[in-house]
């Protein structure tokens, strides 16, 4: 039987309580450093391809029916910490963070010793914390990202301590009930979601691939001990599944550098796992449902990928980016059609929440929806010209022109590409306006792309 002093240097110092993973750690880095064209990010990177939505692997309280209600429960009072968290559930799954997050706090607050809601409020506040930089959706607006990429804002680093507490919290309270019964497989799933957690942060925040590769690491563990513990606890293949795709999607050329470290899997058995998941598992079947559409798309299974986000998007109605996510499939086939009507409807849906919480009196923010609306009007135009319909995104480049907080670097960019658009259709004067406006901003590549524009008009 494992030791109580084992099980807690487990999860506190894995790496520390166990030197041989830091002898591994250190065969890869020399490893690497043979290959320096490669430099082993890239293969960091390919391991935590669908990091993202594995923090989604949330065990809190069972799925309640989606709820499309205009009150919130934010707004309500005298629910239960039950109550709470599966309104927070909706609300994560919904993509909206911030709002999960006000949730899983007062749940947290109700039952301040329920490690799962502590673990729902770390997972809300990373989410919030990845959307605000911009990194969440990276993937999802192909046309905005090189502008923006480089320009990425740090973390608040106040809301970075906020998630590091709630996670820590999460800790304490799996280390105490391990310390009480090492064969709570419960706990150490929560654990092994948990480092998962941290893995993103480490990977997609701070850029230290070392150090999230051994968190990566410590999800796995700790998952296969939940397995062996409680067999049926099916939910643990969550995240074992995301492991086992995220190793196996390394080319086999460099897959050995990591089986030194400890570190294997199989792109077919990982997503044999999530698929038990979903269909097998009590609370992971949404995460489940997300991680294949994220590796269906990966492995260019397209319709497949969609069956998963269209499934989602059945049973959280208010998620607009599943939509963003059909988009994308759409056109890596080449349906730029109904990439652009998918993208189409996710707008709407964001007129209509805009128009809702004016007619209540309320700010309508683009956190509570999970959608940042200059970029999904700068992806949508652009979609719309190369389908020729140019009177459409036209319109969409002046709505984000004049969209109240776009930022600056796209509206100088869809200056010119409206100028274009004008210029096309023999509205020079309109062009004109569009280029001048786009050297009057401070982007040096918007206004260089101006000036060639003007010179253009003049001949």
């Amino acid at each position: 039987m494992t030791s109580v002093a084992d099980c807690t240097a487990h999860c506190k110092a894995a790496s520390a309580a166990r030197p041989e993973r830091m002898a591994r750690a250190g065969r890869i880095r020399r490893l690497a450093n043979r290959f320096p064209s490669l430099r082993f990010r890239s293969l960091i990177s390919l391991i935590f391809c669908a990091t993202l939505a594995l923090v989604f692997a949330l065990p809190v309280t069972a799925l309640a029916g989606p709820r499309t209600g205009a009150q919130s429960a934010s707004s309500r009072t005298h629910l239960s910490a039950a109550e709470l968290a599966r309104e927070a559930e909706e609300a994560l799954y919904s993509a909206e963070f911030s709002n999960a997050a006000v949730l899983y706090e007062r749940a947290a607050s109700l039952e301040p010793d329920d490690a799962y809601n502590w673990l729902g409020l770390a997972n809300s506040r990373l989410l919030g914390i990845l959307q605000a930089s911009g990194r969440l959706d990276a993937s999802l607006y192909s046309a905005s990202t090189p502008l923006l990429e480089k320009s990425w804002p740090p973390p608040d680093a106040a809301k970075v301590r906020d998630w590091w507490t709630a996670l820590e919290r999460t800790r304490a309270l799996c280390d105490e009930r391990i310390r009480k019964n090492p064969a709570d497989a419960e706990a150490w799933y929560i654990h092994s979601a948990g480092h998962g957690m941290e893995a993103n942060y480490r990977l997609t925040i701070e850029r230290k691939y070392f150090d999230a590769l051994r968190a990566a690491g410590r999800t796995r563990d700790a998952a296969r001990k939940a397995l062996s513990l409680l067999p049926r606890l099916v939910d643990a293949k969550l995240l074992l599944g995301a492991y086992e795709f995220g190793i196996g999607s390394i080319p086999a050329a460099f897959r050995w550098m990591l089986f030194f470290g400890g570190h294997s899997g199989s792109k077919s058995k990982g997503i044999e796992l999530l698929l038990e998941a979903r269909s097998g598992g009590t609370r992971a079947r949404a995460a489940a449902m997300s991680l294949l559409g994220v590796f269906y798309f990966r492995n260019e299974e397209f319709a497949r990928s969609r069956e998963m986000w269209l499934e989602l998007q059945r049973t959280y109605p208010r998620n607009l980016r599943a939509d963003l996510e059909l988009a994308r499939n759409y056109a890596k086939e080449g349906d730029t059609i109904d990439a652009a009507s998918a993208l189409t409807r996710a707008l709407q849906q964001v007129h209509a929440r805009r128009a809702a919480a004016q007619a209540h009196g309320r700010e309508y923010s683009p956190a509570t929806s999970g959608i940042e609306e200059d970029r999904l009007l700068f992806e949508l135009a652009g979609l719309l010209e190369s389908v020729g319909r140019r009177e459409e995104a036209l319109a969409r480049y002046e709505e984000l022109i004049a969209l109240p907080g776009a930022r600056g670097v796209l509206a100088a960019h869809a200056h010119v590409l409206a100028g274009d658009i004008c210029r096309g259709l023999g509205r020079r004067e309109r062009a004109t306006q569009h280029y001048q406006a786009a050297r009057a901003l401070p982007f040096p590549e918007a206004q260089k792309l101006a000036a060639q524009r003007m010179k253009l008009l003049r001949r």
